[in-house]
C-alpha cells in the first residue's frame, strides 16, 4: 500500500511583510505515520520509528516546558533546539543509499534441473520471499509463511539466461527498487531500507554464496533532550 503525505512549512516575518511559503505532496510506500507526545528531562531520549520501516521525514513540535535540544548523530552533539512553546522543526533524512542490496551468481540449468527451486530473499516486514524457477512440466514448491515469485525459466538455459530470467521477475516485484543482470550475476536493490535477514541460494544447490551490502542499514540516531523538562510532540513520515 502507499500513501500521499504534504508537507508544509511557511517562514513569516510580520515587520517586514515577507513570507515565504512551500508546500510538498510525496508518494509514501507506506500508508500511516506516527505521532508522539513525550515529556523529555536533562537525559537524552532516544526518537523512535515505531512501525515505520522507511521514515523519511522527522518533525519535533515544544508543546510546553524548557528549551529543547536536538541531536542527529547518536547523542554526540545537539545542534538544533527548539526555543519557546510551538516552536518547530523539520528534518529530512536521508536513507535512499542505505537500502539493501544483494548479488546472486546463477548457474545453468541442466535438464530441467532448477525446475521448482527457488532463491530465498527478505522483504518489508522481513517476510522470506521464494523466487522459484518454473520450468516446462515442475511444480511451485509449497510455502508456510513464504511468499512466491514465479521466474519463468526454459529447459537446459545458460547462467546468463537464468540471470536474465530472475532479474525480470525480481524487477517487476513491488518488494524491490530494481533487479538487473550482467552475465551470470543480479543486482537485487530492495526499495525500503531497515534490517533485514540475510539471503541465500534457497534449493538451487549453486555453489557461489550470496553477496550482500548494506545488510541490516538502519535509520540515524536521533535523540532529544531537554534544558530542564519539557513536552514534545514528535512525528515521523515513512518514505
Amino acid at each position: 500500500m502507499s500513501s500521499s503525505i504534504l508537507h508544509q512549512s511557511v517562514l513569516t516575518h510580520r515587520t517586514a511583510g515577507i513570507a515565504s511559503q512551500v508546500q510538498t505532496v510525496y508518494t509514501a510506500f507506506e500508508d500511516n505515520f506516527i505521532s508522539d507526545l513525550r515529556r523529555v528531562t536533562t537525559t537524552p531520549e532516544a526518537v523512535g520509528d515505531g512501525t515505520i520501516v522507511s521514515p523519511k521525514l522527522y518533525q519535533f513540535r515544544m508543546v510546553s516546558g524548557s528549551d529543547v535540544r536536538i541531536s542527529m548523530d547518536g547523542g554526540g552533539t545537539y545542534p538544533l533546539r527548539l526555543s519557546g512553546v510551538g516552536d518547530v522543526t523539520s528534518l529530512r533524512v536521508d536513507l535512499e543509499g542505505l537500502r539493501e542490496k544483494t548479488m546472486f551468481t546463477c548457474e545453468a540449468d541442466v535438464a530441467g534441473s532448477l525446475g521448482g527451486t527457488y532463491v530465498e530473499l527478505r522483504e518489508y516486514g522481513d517476510t522470506q520471499i521464494w523466487a522459484w524457477f518454473n520450468t516446462p512440466g515442475s511444480s511451485a514448491p509449497t510455502p508456510t509463511t513464504e511468499r512466491l515469485v514465479e521466474v519463468p525459466l526454459a529447459e537446459d538455459a545458460a547462467a546468463e539466461a537464468v540471470a536474465t530470467a530472475l532479474a525480470t521477475a525480481l524487477a517487476a516485484d513491488a518488494a524491490f527498487l530494481s533487479a538487473s543482470a550482467s552475465g551470470d550475476e543480479v543486482l537485487v536493490t530492495d526499495i525500503h531500507v531497515g534490517t533485514r535477514s540475510a539471503a541465500s541460494n534457497g534449493t538451487t544447490g549453486w555453489s557461489t554464496g550470496v553477496s550482500e551490502d548494506q545488510a541490516g542499514a538502519a535509520s540515524p540516531s536521533l535523540y532529544i533532550k531537554s534544558v530542564g523538562v519539557s513536552q514534545v510532540l514528535t512525528t515521523v513520515a515513512p518514505g
